[in-house]
């Protein structure tokens, strides 16, 4: 993969910004994006003809997210499904809840984990 070859870049480096926990770094690193790449493409290499390892696995999709393409997840699930794999359950946030795109963190703003926490505590403990 090329970026492994050029210098890691950092988007603050470009687009610098202020907001944000003080315990996150505020952007990200070419490295590492090309990283999570290079994870993604050996995954759904895997997927074509392979069961994934995990006893269960659950997908959890916000339809308001424009940082992420649900549509790649839901192949995964399709590919792993097509291996005969079934312990997969999937649930997605509507997109009308205007959820951000990190659900979790309380520290963010317009953060909504009066909403997000219980659901995902009811998923999880399933």
């Amino acid at each position: 993969m090329l970026t492994h070859y050029l210098p890691n870049i950092g988007s603050q480096y470009f687009f610098p910004f202020q907001d944000g926990p003080q315990y996150s770094y505020l952007g990200y690193s070419s490295r590492g994006i090309g990283e999570v790449m290079r994870f993604g493409k050996s995954i759904s290499k895997s997927a074509k003809n392979e069961k994934p390892a995990a006893k269960s696995i659950l997908v959890v999709t916000n339809g308001a997210d424009t940082a992420v393409n649900s549509k790649m997840n839901l192949a995964l699930v399709k590919m792993w499904r097509s291996c005969g794999y079934e312990a997969i359950e999937q649930y997605e946030f509507d997109a009308d809840k205007k959820l951000i795109h990190d659900i979790i963190d309380p520290q963010q703003v317009q953060q909504q984990t009066a909403l997000v926490y219980p659901i995902l505590f009811d998923l999880i403990t399933r």
